[in-house]
């Protein structure tokens, strides 16, 4: 299925400029690059079991606290294919 939108923004992501603002944050977080329309990226983080729930909701909060400089960069992202889209 085709949906320019969606194109755009893959084109952009997988872009050589945003990759060099991408790399980083994920290296540094130990999340992996897929760059896949379906997945763009992945973590997997571990609950430890026997501390539930405090450490489900602590596990969560550290996965917020680490995808936030990436989430902001893929605003940027977004943005632009929404520019890009509208102009054509």
């Amino acid at each position: 299925m085709n949906v320019p939108l969606r194109d755009e923004f893959h084109r952009l992501y997988n872009s050589d400029r945003w990759q060099r603002e991408l790399q980083p944050l994920f290296e540094a977080r130990d999340i992996t690059n897929k760059g896949n329309k379906r997945d763009y990226f992945i973590k997997t983080y571990d609950v430890d079991q026997s501390g539930l729930p405090e450490s489900y909701y602590g596990t969560i909060a550290t996965a917020f606290e680490e995808y936030l400089p990436v989430v902001g960069v893929i605003d940027k992202i977004l943005d632009e294919a929404l520019e890009t889209h509208s102009d054509g």
